[in-house]
């Protein structure tokens, strides 16, 4: 036990090491997240504001652009038109000056926007100087004068370009316009607007833009010199050089260039007007306003860890108290184990006894039943009283079954039935019954009934009694044989002397004849006993059925006809042919349908069938039945188990022997078949031959069995 508390106090340690590793992790990765996120932010929106200011810009140089491709096919006056309609149209215009390929100025138009105060002695000088720039440049490109100062409010400029090659001496000119730019800018006003964030504007000269936070002034000159802020002058400088791009100043860069504490998060992007002609613009944003997701984020990790602690705590709990519950559970495990195997066995030896067994709860419902009784019972058997259980037998049995169990409820003792005849599959059967009581506690499986079938105990009494018959007919036979057939014979011979001394007419000669007649009945039973006693040996070979069956009818025939008795084949043709002898299989026709025709009253039938049975009860393997059916007097049922004894008969004293059934029931054994009679008096009686096929029993000669 103590494992486990020194377990759990580990588990514990661990789980929070790692928790506050993790946070502090996700606490890392979650504010870079935010910074990420915060300067993508901002990029995007320098970038949307770059393009609209850019959009402004870039039309203002597109219409100068075709003022200037009007102005070389229009003549003087025209030319005065044309510039004083681009003022009245273009707003942003406010003075137009034309300058010829020497420099000087041929043309000077001023809107009336113009304010009375503007120096026009240094606006011409700018504008003079901004026409002789654009002679440096290449062709068709654009000049941007540097912010004018001093005269024009801020955002003013001039653009000038080159005037394409016309007639009219104005070929290699320049045009210059006073632009002001104001409106072009006023998008900038919510980035100047929103709280921590300072904007800055370079013109194309790199020089501050109206537009230009005042913090940031004095600034520009001081960081970019000295040099004390390296991001800042790298940013200061990317600008110059039109570059676009977002970067985050730390808290020692910021203090350096004197923008405040908090780390800046730099956003810049060029306001592009013409190829080589470009403005830029920046913001930097202070990371305060993230400070508020930051102590969500805060209170979330918190939440989150102390939940993950809680969590780890009560697993250590869990196991330690799991600890003790294995142990129990590890010992309940084994136990129930050994209790399922010792099911197992109980069901797998009550499953494979060859007696009955059924278990019935305390209220009388059946709850498990074993293979014997399962192949008996209906399949709703399971879970049914005794009466829908045994659906075949009678009233009167099931209710020796419920006083027997109620015996035994009362008794808690082993209460049995021995040998008594009970219909409880239908047919009336001899059985043993016994009822076991079981532990009281458990009324699921009150009661075991076991019920002992003893008709195969029956059927081998039988034999056995007439295994013993034989063996006595055997011994009896051997005796007479020796001890009366001699001297049976000499007295035959000498009754034959006298009567051929007597001579046919002697008034004595009638007894001696019936001496001799007796004689000869003796001699042919005592022969019918050797016969019985020893059976001739049998060579097996395949043998038609059909055939057999015709040479026996046709060999009785004469005695039929005497008789009247009708004779019927049914053998069909196409059955497969059996392995007998066909001299004893001849023998067994014979009998069969002499007895039959004995059964008979002048005028009945006799009728002999065959088919194949491929699934015999009383033969384990595909054998041929064969059914010699009479409408005689039938045979009464105390009699129906002896027909088959030697010495034996229904027929009237001296008419038969009682040996030929035997006979006939001996001869089918020794071919491996079986021999089954039904009788019912008055509707006659069918004997039943279950005799193996060719195809089941390999060709053989049979040993000579004697019955002794």
């Amino acid at each position: 036990m103590a494992r486990w508390v020194i377990l759990s106090i580990a588990v514990i340690l661990v789980a929070l090491t790692l928790v506050g590793g993790t946070m502090i992790s996700l606490a890392r990765r979650e504010q870079a997240a935010l910074l990420a996120r915060f300067t993508e932010a901002r990029q995007q929106r320098v970038e949307r504001v770059a393009a609209s200011v850019a959009h402004g810009l870039a039309t203002a140089a597109e219409n100068l652009r075709a003022v200037a491709r009007l102005l070389p096919h229009a003549t003087g006056e025209e030319r005065q038109h044309a510039l004083t309609a681009a003022l009245a149209l273009i707003k942003p215009f406010h003075l137009i000056e034309v300058f010829d390929a020497a420099g000087r100025r041929r043309l000077s138009v001023a809107g009336p926007s113009l304010r009375p105060r503007l120096d026009a002695a240094s606006l011409q000088a700018v504008m003079a100087q901004s026409a002789t720039r654009v002679g440096s440049l290449r062709p068709g490109a654009l000049f941007v004068s540097p912010r004018l100062s001093g005269g024009p409010p801020d955002g003013y400029y001039v653009f000038a370009i080159g005037l394409p090659g016309a007639p009219g001496g104005l070929s290699g000119g320049v045009i210059a316009v006073l632009v002001d730019t104001r409106p072009f800018f006023e998008a900038l006003g919510p980035l100047s607007a929103e709280h921590g964030s300072r904007l800055l504007v370079l013109d194309p000269a790199g020089r501050p833009g109206h537009a230009t936070s005042e913090r940031l002034l004095p600034l520009l000159d001081q960081g970019d010199a000295q040099g004390t802020a390296p991001g800042w002058s790298s940013v200061l400088r990317e600008l110059r050089a039109g570059g676009r791009g977002a970067r985050v100043l730390d808290e020692e860069e910021v203090r350096r260039a004197g923008l405040g504490l908090e780390p800046l998060v730099a956003a810049y992007a060029p306001v592009r007007v013409d190829r080589g002609t470009h403005w830029s613009l920046a913001t930097f944003s202070s990371t305060a306003v993230l400070q508020a997701e930051r102590r969500a984020a805060l209170v979330r990790r918190g939440l989150i860890s102390g939940a993950l602690v809680v969590c780890f705590i009560g697993l250590a709990a869990f196991i330690f108290y799991a600890a003790r519950r294995t142990a129990v559970l590890r010992d309940r495990l084994r136990y129930a184990a050994e209790i399922e195997y010792l099911h197992e066995k109980t069901e797998k030896i009550l499953d494979n006894i060859p007696t009955g067994i059924l278990a019935l709860s305390d209220d009388g419902v059946t709850v498990a039943v074993n293979r014997v009784l399962r192949e008996r019972m209906p399949p709703t058997a399971l879970g049914a009283p005794l009466p829908e259980a045994f659906p075949e037998a009678a009233s009167g049995t099931i209710l020796r079954l419920r006083g027997l169990i109620e015996q035994t409820r009362l008794s808690n003792q082993v209460q049995s039935l021995f040998g008594e005849f009970l219909a409880l599959f239908g047919d009336e059967e001899r059985y043993n019954v016994h009822v076991v009581p079981l532990e009281p506690r458990f009324p699921d499986t009150r009661f075991l009934v076991v019920i002992e079938d003893l008709s195969e105990v029956r059927a081998l009494e039988d034999q056995l009694l007439r295994a013993e018959k034989l063996a006595t007919v055997g011994v009896l036979a051997a005796g007479i044989a020796h001890e009366i057939g001699t001297p049976l014979g000499v007295v035959r011979g000498r009754a034959e002397y006298v009567l051929g001394k007597l001579g046919p007419d002697h008034s004595q000669a009638r007894g001696v004849q019936v001496i001799i007649e007796q004689i000869d009945h003796v001699t042919s039973t005592l022969r019918q006993l050797l016969d019985f006693s020893r059976v001739k040996s049998a060579v097996v070979r395949p043998v038609a059925v059909q055939a057999v069956v015709r040479t026996v009818l046709e060999f009785l025939r004469l005695e039929t006809q005497q008789r009247r008795i009708s004779t019927f084949n049914e053998v069909s043709e196409t059955l497969p042919d059996v392995a007998a002898d066909p001299d004893q299989l001849q023998q067994v026709f014979v009998n069969l349908i002499m007895n039959a025709c004995d059964a008979c009253a002048p005028g009945g039938r006799v009728t002999i069938r065959g088919r194949l049975d491929a699934t015999p009860s009383a033969v384990a393997c595909p054998c041929v039945r064969i059914e010699v059916v009479d409408d005689g007097h039938g045979i009464p049922a105390e009699n129906r188990n002896q027909v088959f004894d030697p010495f034996f008969s229904t027929k009237k004293k001296g008419v038969g022997s009682g040996l030929g059934l035997a006979i006939v029931a001996q001869i089918v054994r020794n071919h491996r078949g079986a021999i089954e009679l039904e009788s019912e008096p008055g509707r006659g009686t069918c004997v039943t031959l279950l005799w193996p096929t060719v195809a089941s029993v390999a060709p053989r000669e049979e040993e000579p069995r004697d019955v002794a």
